[in-house]
C-alpha cells in the first residue's frame, strides 16, 4: 500500500542524500588534497631557489669582504700599514732632501724643481698604476739631485742628515717592492674571475682590485 511504501521512499530519498553528502566530502577531500600537494610542491620550489639565489649572495658577500681586505693592504687603515702610507714616508723623504740641498748655493735648482714636481704627481695620483709611475719618476728625480748634492761640501750635521735621508728612501722603496699587495691583489682577481659568482658581482660593482705596479 501507498502508506507502507513511505518509510522506503522516505529511506531512499536520505539514502540519496547521504550520497551526495558523501560524494561532496570525497570530493572536496581529493581538491583539498590536491591543493595541499600543490603548496607542498610550491614550497619546495621556492626553498630551492631561495637556495640557488644564495649561493651566489654568499659568494658575493664573501667576495666583497675579501676585496676589503685586500685594498686596506693598499689604502692602510688602522690596523694595517698600508703601500701609501709607505709612499707617503718616501714622499716625505724626498721633500726633507730638498730642504737640505736648498741651503747650500751650489745645488743645481732645476734637480731640486724636478723632485718637486715629481712630489706633486705622487700626491696627485690616484689609482695604483698612476701612483705606481709617478713614485718611479720621484725615485729618478731623488736619484739626480742626490748625485749632484753628495759632492757639496755641507756641514757635518747637513751631511750626516743628507746621508741618512738617502739610505731611508732606498730602504723605504726595497721594502715597499717586496710588499706582499700585488700578490694579494693578483690572488682576489683570480679567485674572482673563477668564482660562479662572477657576473653577480660584476653586476653589484665587485671588480678587480689594481695593481701597484
Amino acid at each position: 500500500s501507498l502508506h507502507d511504501a513511505l518509510p522506503i521512499l522516505n529511506l531512499r530519498v536520505m539514502n540519496l542524500h547521504v550520497d551526495r553528502k558523501s560524494r561532496k566530502e570525497i570530493f572536496m577531500k581529493k581538491k583539498n588534497d590536491g591543493v595541499k600537494a600543490v603548496g607542498r610542491v610550491s614550497a619546495v620550489i621556492a626553498m630551492v631557489v631561495l637556495i640557488l639565489a644564495a649561493i651566489p649572495v654568499g659568494a658575493c658577500i664573501s667576495l666583497s669582504r675579501e676585496r676589503n681586505n685586500v685594498t686596506a693592504e693598499y689604502y692602510g687603515s688602522d690596523d694595517v700599514y698600508g703601500v701609501l702610507d709607505q709612499v707617503s714616508m718616501m714622499v716625505s723623504e724626498a721633500s726633507n732632501l730638498v730642504t737640505i740641498a736648498e741651503k747650500y748655493s751650489e745645488t743645481d735648482l732645476t734637480l731640486v724643481d724636478a723632485v718637486r714636481t715629481a712630489q706633486n704627481a705622487v700626491k696627485k695620483a690616484e689609482r695604483p698604476a698612476d701612483k705606481y709611475a709617478a713614485l718611479n719618476d720621484l725615485t729618478t728625480a731623488v736619484r739626480a739631485m742626490y748625485r749632484q748634492i753628495k759632492n757639496i761640501n755641507m756641514n757635518e750635521e747637513d751631511a750626516t742628515y743628507r746621508e741618512s735621508l738617502k739610505s731611508n728612501y732606498y730602504s723605504d722603496l726595497d721594502y715597499l717592492m717586496r710588499d706582499d699587495y700585488n700578490d694579494k691583489a693578483a690572488a682576489f682577481n683570480d679567485a674572482l674571475h673563477n668564482s660562479p659568482a662572477y657576473a653577480l658581482a660584476k653586476l653589484v660593482g665587485i671588480g678587480d682590485v689594481e695593481l701597484f705596479a
